[in-house]
């Protein structure tokens, strides 16, 4: 939890409030190129990465894959279907 309370997502939460955050907080390994997030699904989860290397992809119109990002170590991401209550916006693999 050391590595998670030093991430910048916290910066400036109180010890008690993040007690409070520590319920729900899981931590999970994934597998090497496992789809975390899929393109247009409702999402109600935040992730933060504490270790390896996501890619942020969508599908183009002609079914090729596109990357629009790589996310490293303390990082994160599925914020924004969280705060838009939007189905997510891209793939995370």
């Amino acid at each position: 939890m050391d590595r998670l309370r030093s991430n910048k997502l916290f910066e400036g939460l109180s010890d008690s409030h993040f007690e409070h955050l520590k319920s729900f907080i899981k931590i999970k390994n994934f597998d090497k190129d496992t789809a975390l997030i899929e393109e247009g699904v409702h999402g109600e989860t935040l992730y933060l990465l504490i270790s390896g290397k996501v890619k942020v992809a969508k599908t183009s119109d002609n079914g090729r894959e596109l990357v629009l990002a790589v996310r490293a170590a303390g990082d994160f991401f599925g914020e924004m279907s969280l705060l838009e209550d939007a189905p997510r916006s891209a793939r995370i693999l």
